[in-house]
């Protein structure tokens, strides 16, 4: 009878470790460039990503927004003289039809108006009935918010941005940009 092959074990040579030394230093460089890659990615790539499926929604002028259990309508948007009779500074006036399902209790932050030709947007000074309390289930209220007015006669009030739910209220005619 044939006897079994025997294996044949070869010794493989320990290295040395001047052999290995710059490797560790290839995989420092990769992990930081890994985490500085997931941290662009983060902060430049995500948000447009996750603003373009859950993002601020647009509502042509007189068109209404119905969702979160609200559904919420600009009746109107002027400029009207202010409380000294006087057109320019004067104030802006919106006013919304507003029926909330859901409890829902908005704060003079919730609401932003965008002007043209101004920077930063404003808060209203005002409002009627007085924001903070907690608004009628089921029932349509008007809303009316009242903004600083500006000396320059070439503003027009744009949008009106609610916080939440995130929504841009165009209060000009022509399509959203």
């Amino acid at each position: 009878m044939d006897e079994p092959a025997q294996r044949v074990r070869k010794r493989i040579p320990a290295r040395a470790p001047g052999e290995t030394q710059g490797r560790r230093g290839c995989l420092l460089i990769g992990a930081a460039l890994g985490i500085v890659a997931g941290v662009l990615i983060a902060f430049f790539v995500l948000p447009p990503v996750f603003g373009h499926f859950f993002g601020t929604a647009d509502i042509e002028l007189g068109k209404t927004y119905a969702g979160d259990g609200k559904v919420i309508r600009i009746v109107n948007a002027e400029r009207q003289p202010g409380p000294d009779g006087q057109l320019y500074p004067g104030v802006f006036v919106v006013t919304l039809e507003v029926m909330t399902n859901k409890t829902w209790a908005p704060v003079g932050a919730d609401f932003q108006l965008e002007m043209s030709g101004i920077d930063g947007r404003r808060y209203p000074a005002s409002s009627n009935p007085a924001l903070g309390g907690v608004l009628p289930l089921g029932n349509r209220i008007g809303l009316v918010l009242t903004f600083a007015g500006t000396e320059r006669r070439d503003v027009l009030p744009l949008k009106l941005h609610l916080r939440s739910p995130e929504v841009r209220f165009h209060l000009q005619p022509g399509k959203p940009r």
